[in-house]
Formats: structure tokens, C-alpha cells, sequence
């Protein structure tokens, strides 16, 4: 039976909506018919945090303190590395490194273990959007776009504590906002003897989250995703992959191998496809190329 490390920060708790989907999170991990798991949470600044989680999860969350330079808030990367320390240091599987403003359907930490194999990587993309009502109940859920945000990865513990891992998590290391689903696909893809998306069998429920109670301005959000673009744009070079390529969602995602229902998810997302098989082969030149450019306009 593997045991599986979930690693995430929070926001403050500070009485607004985020802390409504961040509970929605905690209870949703409380739910899990898979129960073998602790969830490594890293305390930077935020208030209120600590006691918030034991209420939902008591003693299935451990908490790290961690010290960051006042220009920050957090480090995403460093949430990573609390995980794989404790991870290791406890004879953990699999670390799952997600958001804390997301809601895991019940099974998720299921198909994660079900999955399992040496050096595997994995995610649950796209996520399906909601709003919530007064109640906090989802309504007018709907399957996001392929290109958007990976909310949840996956990994076995040994890939992420590999040297070459461990060594980029720490150089390449990324604050606030923006980039860490690029950054872990970076590291993670040179290394991972398989690599799968368990969208058709476990989705991730995303909520949109309240910024302006969080003081996550348009300011913030573009200062600190051009800070962690330039730090992408060094492990792209570092690792020989197209910064291009690093930076586009749609090709991260094209990259893991459905698990289930592969052709009913091509005709699903056959525009997103086209768009992606598209940008692949204006890279190329040749007659073929735009025989088969035409060819999928016709098909798709």
C-alpha cells in the first residue's frame, strides 16, 4: 500500500471566501477513499493557518515553517523540496504537489496509488471550473480549456529526490505567483519512465479565488510571473528544451498519456488538438508538413 505525501501552502485564514475554498480543499482530502497520506503543509507568513488545517484534517497534516526574504510572500518551489524532505525521511511513495484552493473528487488519491509505477509522473488536466452559490455549492461546472493551469501533479518519491531533481528544484527556485507546473515538467520529463494524465478516472474542481482579499493585484501577478519566466528561461536552456515549448500548457499537457477513455478525450478537446498539432508542425517545413496541416483542418 503506498503512502502518499501531499505537499501545498495556504492563504491567511482570515474570515473571507478563500478560506471557504480552502476548507472546500481540506474537506475534500477528509473525503478521500484512499486514506493512506499526510499532507505536508510550508507556514511562510500567512496568519492563521495551523489551527484552520488540524480542525478539518488533526493529525493528517504536519506543518513547516519556513523562512523566506521579505520580498516575497512564498515559494512554490520550496513547498516541493519540505515535501520530498519529509517524504524521504519517512519512507513515502508518491508526492502529490497541489493547490490549496482546489476540490479533489473523492477517488483522486486512489488512482494516484492504483497508477503507480518506479519513476512515473503524472496529472489530472484539465481542470473542470465552477461557481459556488451562496451555500458554497458548485454550480454551472464546466470542463476547462487544456491550455490553462495544472493544479495537481504527481511523482514517484524516488524521481523527485534524484540528484539532478533536487539540485534544479533548488537553483531554479521560483517565488509567488506563476510557473511551477512548468518548472516541475521541466525537471520532471527527462527522468519519468511514464508519464499519464487521470483525467478520465479523477478530475480536479477549480474555483476561481477572491485576489483582491488577498492583495494579489494585476501589479503582483505580472511582477512575479516575469521573475519566474527568466527563471524558466534558464532551466530551458539547462535542460535543452524549447523555452517555447516550457512555457505552452497545451504542449505540457499533450506530453502525458490518457489512462482511460482515449478516444472519447480526443473528440472532447479535438479543437484544443488541432491547435496543438498546428503549432507542431508549423515548426517544420516541407510539403508534407502542409499536406497534413490541411488534412487536419479537414479532419478536425
Amino acid at each position: 500500500m503506498k503512502k502518499i505525501v501531499l505537499t501545498t501552502t495556504f492563504r491567511s485564514f482570515e474570515g473571507n471566501k478563500n478560506d471557504r475554498l480552502q476548507q472546500m480543499f481540506l474537506k475534500s482530502l477528509s473525503r478521500q477513499t484512499y486514506q493512506n497520506f499526510i499532507l505536508v503543509v510550508t507556514i511562510f507568513k500567512e496568519k492563521n493557518v495551523e489551527e484552520s488545517v488540524k480542525e478539518i484534517l488533526g493529525d493528517k497534516a504536519v506543518f513547516i515553517y519556513t523562512q523566506i526574504s521579505e520580498n516575497y510572500r512564498y515559494s512554490p518551489t520550496k513547498v516541493v523540496l519540505n515535501g520530498v524532505e519529509y517524504g524521504i525521511k519517512n519512507n513515502y511513495d508518491i508526492l502529490v504537489d497541489c493547490s490549496g484552493d482546489i476540490v479533489l473528487q473523492d477517488n483522486m488519491l486512489e488512482i494516484v496509488s492504483k497508477h503507480f509505477s518506479p519513476m512515473y509522473s503524472g496529472i489530472s488536466h484539465p481542470n473542470i471550473f465552477g461557481e459556488l452559490d451562496e451555500s458554497f455549492r458548485f454550480r454551472d461546472k464546466c470542463t476547462g480549456s487544456c491550455g490553462r493551469g495544472i493544479d495537481l501533479r504527481f511523482f514517484d518519491m524516488q524521481l523527485l529526490n534524484s540528484t539532478e531533481c533536487k539540485e534544479r528544484l533548488e537553483t531554479y527556485a521560483l517565488y509567488d505567483w506563476g510557473g511551477i507546473e512548468h518548472l516541475l515538467f521541466g525537471i520532471s520529463q527527462p527522468l519519468s519512465k511514464r508519464m499519464i494524465n487521470i483525467f478520465e478516472e479523477s478530475k480536479v474542481i477549480k474555483v476561481e479565488n477572491d485576489r483582491e482579499s488577498a492583495n494579489e493585484n494585476n501589479e503582483y501577478i505580472q511582477k512575479s510571473g516575469e521573475r519566474n519566466r527568466s527563471v524558466l528561461k534558464k532551466l530551458s536552456d539547462n535542460i535543452g528544451m524549447e523555452y517555447t515549448d516550457l512555457l505552452n500548457l497545451l504542449y505540457i499537457h499533450e506530453q502525458y498519456k490518457l489512462t482511460k477513455n482515449k478516444i472519447r478525450n480526443f473528440w472532447r478537446f479535438r479543437k484544443e488538438r488541432k491547435v496543438y498539432l498546428e503549432q507542431r508542425l508549423k515548426k517544420r517545413e516541407g510539403f508534407l508538413n502542409k499536406i497534413l496541416l490541411a488534412l487536419i483542418h479537414w479532419i478536425l
